[in-house]
C-alpha cells in the first residue's frame, strides 16, 4: 500500500462521515435507525471498511452509538 493509497482512503473516510453526518443532523437518518454499513457501502459504490471507520468516527463525537452484536 503506497501513500498515495493511504491519502485517498483517508479523503473517502472523510468523504462518507461528513455525507452521513448531514444525513443525521437534516433527519434524513432519524434517531433510532440503523446504520447497516454493507448497505451505505452499496449506495455510494464503496467497500464497508471507509464506511465502518465514518462510523466511528460518528461514534466517538456523539452521533451514533454502536449496540454489540447489534451494529449501529
Amino acid at each position: 500500500m503506497g501513500i498515495d493509497s493511504v491519502v485517498k482512503n483517508q479523503a473517502l473516510n472523510q468523504q462518507i462521515y461528513t455525507l452521513l453526518k448531514q444525513e443525521i443532523l437534516h433527519h434524513q437518518l432519524q434517531p433510532g435507525e440503523r446504520i447497516v454499513d454493507a448497505q451505505v457501502a452499496a449506495r455510494l459504490g464503496v467497500s464497508r471498511t471507509p464506511v465502518r471507520e465514518a462510523v466511528r468516527k460518528l461514534e466517538s463525537e456523539g452521533y451514533v452509538v454502536m449496540i454489540p452484536r447489534k451494529g449501529t
